[in-house]
C-alpha cells in the first residue's frame, strides 16, 4: 500500500497519540473516539462510535482500567500497528475497495477472512496460504483470522511478517509457547494472539505479558457448557491471566438459542463495563462489523480442505476449493451482490 497523504496525516496523528497516551490514557482514548465519531460516514459507524462515547462518560468504567493496563503492558508499536491495520487499512481503505468491487463487478467480498489452517500444508506448502492472503489484499481484505489446530505456530509468523499492512488474529490451543515462537514474534507488530483456556493458559499468558504482546484468551462452548459463560464464571476464571481480549466461539453443534443467549450476554457485559477486558463473540461480532462497514451481514471461512463456509447469508453451494481456484473466481460464483 503506497503512502498517500491520508496515511502521512494519520501517521502524524498516531505519533502524537503515542506521545500523549502514557501521560493521560483516559483523555487520549476519549479524544480518539471523538475523532472517529467526527470522521465516521455510515449510520452504523456513527452509532457504534456514539455508543462508545456514551460508555466512556462513565468515569468508573472498567475499560479505563483495561486501557491503562494495555498501555503499560503492551508494546506500543504492536498496539498502534494492529489498531491502524484494523481501523484504517481494513475498515476504511479496504472496505472502500470492497464496495467498489461490489458496485462495479457485481460480487461481494468479506471485510475479514477466516482460515482454519492445515498442519501439513502449512509446514510443506506455506505458499498456498501466502497466495490466499495476497489475493485477499488485492480484493481489499486486510484482516485475517487464523485457527491453528496443532501445527507449530512459528510457521504462521512468516505470513504475518510478509503482510505488514494486514491485521492477524491467531487462535491456538493445547500448545505451550516456546522461546522460538516468542523471539520470532518480536518482529511481528500486526498480530494478536488468542490462547485457549487450557492447561497452558496461565503459563502462556505470563510469557506474553512479560514480552509485552497483544493477546487474548478464548473458549469454545456448546449447549452443555454455555452456562459457565452466562453466569460470569468464565470471565472471572481468566482475569488472572490479564488478557486484553476475551473471545467466545460456539461449537458447530451449538443451538441457535444458545448462540443467541451467549451473544446477548456478551453485549450486556460490554455495556455493563464491569470487567477490564474487551469481550467478543467471534461469530456474531464478525457479522456486526461486516454490517457496520459494508452494510452486508456476512462472514466467510475456509476450512482445512479449502472448502468455503458462509455465515449470515444464503449463498449457493460450490465444490470449488481455495487451494484449486482463485479467491476472485470463488467469490464471483458464490457471493453475487444482493443490490
Amino acid at each position: 500500500m503506497s503512502k498517500d497523504m491520508n496515511v502521512v496525516l494519520l501517521d502524524g496523528m498516531l505519533n502524537k497519540v503515542r506521545a500523549d497516551i502514557r501521560r493521560s490514557p483516559r483523555r487520549t482514548v476519549r479524544n480518539l473516539i471523538d475523532l472517529g465519531a467526527k470522521l465516521a460516514r455510515g449510520q452504523n459507524q456513527k452509532k457504534f462510535l456514539g455508543d462508545a462515547q456514551d460508555m466512556l462518560e462513565n468515569r468508573r468504567s472498567a475499560y479505563y482500567k483495561a486501557v491503562e493496563d494495555m498501555v503499560s503492558h503492551v508494546d506500543l508499536d504492536s498496539l498502534f500497528t494492529f489498531g491502524k491495520n484494523i481501523g484504517y487499512n481494513s475498515c476504511l481503505v479496504g472496505s472502500r475497495k470492497i464496495r467498489e468491487i461490489r458496485d462495479e463487478k457485481g460480487y461481494c467480498v468479506p471485510w475479514a477472512l477466516s482460515l482454519i489452517l492445515d498442519e501439513e500444508r502449512l509446514a510443506h506448502s506455506p505458499q498456498d496460504y501466502e497466495k490466499i492472503i495476497k489475493q485477499g489484499v488485492d480484493q481489499g481484505i486486510f484482516t485475517y483470522i487464523l485457527f491453528d489446530r496443532g501445527s507449530d505456530p512459528k510457521l504462521v509468523l512468516p505470513l504475518v511478517g510478509a503482510h505488514k499492512d494486514c491485521a492477524f488474529i491467531l487462535f491456538i490451543r493445547d500448545q505451550k509457547l516456546g522461546e522460538g515462537f516468542v523471539s520470532q514474534m518480536h518482529a511481528c507488530h500486526n498480530i494478536l494472539l488468542a490462547v485457549g483456556d487450557d492447561g497452558y493458559v496461565q503459563e502462556n499468558c505470563s510469557i506474553l505479558r512479560e514480552n509485552k504482546y497483544l493477546y487474548g484468551i478464548y473458549t469454545r462452548y456448546d449447549d452443555s457448557t454455555k452456562d459457565h459463560i452466562l453466569d460470569g464464571g468464565w470471565l472471572s476464571d481468566i482475569l488472572p491471566g490479564h488478557p486484553q481480549f476475551a473471545f467466545v466461539i460456539p461449537d458447530e453443534d451449538s443451538s441457535p438459542q444458545s448462540k443467541a443467549q451467549v451473544y446477548d450476554y456478551v453485549v450486556a457485559t460490554r455495556k455493563g463495563q464491569k470487567y477490564p477486558v474487551f469481550l467478543m463473540d467471534v461469530d456474531q461480532d464478525l457479522l456486526t462489523i461486516s454490517e457496520m462497514v459494508l452494510k452486508d451481514r456476512c462472514a466467510v471461512c475456509f476450512d482445512q480442505c479449502g472448502k468455503m463456509h458462509i455465515h449470515g447469508r444464503a449463498c449457493p453451494e460450490t465444490k470449488c476449493t481455495i487451494f484449486d481456484n482463485s479467491l476472485t473466481d470463488i467469490l464471483t460464483q458464490v457471493m453475487p451482490s444482493e443490490e
